[in-house]
């Protein structure tokens, strides 16, 4: 197992929001904390995850993250709550009461670009879920390729109508293409009902895709799945991950049996697939004499 402790940080906003990477910058975790507004996401806190957006989609390129990524080696983004019970909350009420209408709709778009960002980056995207994801947290839980479950009390939560707001950071598209709640209709019936998924509903509606909750140590045991997950990544070859994860998403759907059999055929007792046909069999033999 190799070695992911965290050495390497970057404040986004001192003691609120920061980047930690492991040693060889192939995890990334994005951390939030604000225990006095539960997570509610601010202006400073869009403003922040926007830029860091852009630069991870490479449009920004005098950010400091991309002081980690000039290697290209990231593979996963973890999100990651410090504020116990809570994930993430939507807006900062407190700001939202006197925003002028336009910093509100510069707030918007910079959580849309966010969340957009961790749908079609090029890395996993993983939500560390501790509990309770409301609002505009729950866009961002369902925009990540992967949850997580940490805790019993985790829950999403679609909160927007209660305030009197549709769900505006894409949240209705990751509803679609998951399937959830059925049709449109159904759909918009759901969120003008303020309604909620605890963890066994999430569970079976595929939205999770790890749980920890019941082992000793939540934390460690998700630390080690993410580890696993990320050795399995770079076992990989390069492209074919780059393939998988990166294009595979943008194919039309009439058109993804073609590009399916055009990748297989790429790769196909390529010098990767025989080298690894040759160093299973190398094993098996060793087993065998061993025995």
């Amino acid at each position: 197992m190799r070695n992911t402790m965290i050495s390497n940080h970057l404040d986004l906003i001192p003691e609120q929001l920061w980047l930690s990477f492991n040693n060889d910058n192939t995890v990334a975790t994005l951390n939030f904390h604000h225990e006095k507004s539960r997570n509610a996401v601010s202006a400073e806190v869009a403003g922040a995850l926007s830029e860091l957006s852009e630069a991870f989609l490479g449009n920004n390129i005098q950010h400091p993250v991309m002081d980690f990524l000039k290697e290209k080696k990231l593979l996963v983004l973890s999100l990651r709550s410090h504020c116990e019970g809570v994930f993430l909350s939507g807006g900062n009420l407190h700001e939202l009461a006197s925003m002028p209408h336009s910093k509100g709709e510069l707030f918007t778009k910079q959580m849309r670009r966010f969340t957009q960002m961790l749908r079609s980056a090029p890395f996993v995207t993983v939500a560390i879920l501790n509990g309770i994801a409301a609002g505009g947290g729950a866009e961002i839980a369902l925009a990540a390729d992967l949850r997580l479950s940490i805790s019993k009390a985790v829950q999403i939560h679609f909160a927007q109508t209660y305030w009197g707001v549709p769900a505006g950071w894409g949240m209705m598209s990751d509803l679609s293409l998951k399937n959830i709640f059925g049709g449109e209709r159904r759909r918009g019936i759901a969120m003008a009902a303020q309604e909620s998924l605890d963890l066994e509903a999430l569970c079976i509606h595929q939205l999770i895709d790890a749980r920890f909750e019941n082992t000793d140590s939540p934390e460690v045991a998700s630390q080690m799945w993410l580890d696993a997950f990320v050795e399995r990544l770079l076992r990989c070859p390069e492209q074919l991950r780059n393939a998988l994860i990166v294009e595979r998403p943008h194919v039309l759907a009439d058109k993804l049996a073609d590009f399916d059999k055009n990748l297989f055929d790429q790769y196909w007792l390529g010098p990767v697939h025989r080298g690894r046909i040759h160093e299973y069999r190398e094993m098996r033999s060793k087993q065998k004499k061993d025995s």
